[in-house]
């Protein structure tokens, strides 16, 4: 991979082994001024505000599927609450507990934010009871 930057816009354009043509065209002496070849410094190492915002990204998508989680999950407990089903409510009060805490302690690195996060859910999963186990159905944990 090849990687150049237009001197006038600052954009930077990757070209994989494929686009040879294309390579040699930007990077022959003289040919095109406007572009520096920045492949040895690229990819840059995110900053901390990039791996943040990227991090901050991935709990958003975590809250939302909580909070779907937590809806589907209260309408089971609700009905167990009511027929006397206590092993049900429990298993909510716990996995409601362990859902408002999955993000408690996560790595600042996005790379390890998902295995995290997978983790959490398997062992929220893995303290449920069969009766809320359907509540995750469709989730990827």
């Amino acid at each position: 991979m090849k990687y150049f930057q237009s001197l006038s816009t600052q954009q930077v354009y990757a070209y994989d082994s494929s686009d040879q043509s294309q390579i040699a065209l930007i990077a022959e002496a003289g040919a095109n001024p406007d572009f520096k070849d920045i492949t040895a410094a690229w990819p840059l190492a995110p900053t901390a505000a990039q791996m943040a915002a990227q991090v901050a990204a991935k709990l958003a998508e975590v809250r939302t599927v909580r909070e779907a989680m937590l809806n589907r999950m209260t309408g089971i407990a609700l009905v167990a609450q009511v027929t006397g089903d206590t092993a049900t409510v429990t298993g909510f009060q716990t996995a409601r507990q362990g859902l408002l805490d999955i993000t408690t302690g996560c790595p600042t690195d996005p790379a390890q934010v998902d295995a995290f996060i997978q983790g959490k859910y398997a062992s929220i999963l893995a303290a449920l009871p069969a009766s809320l186990v359907k509540a995750f159905a469709g989730v990827d944990a």
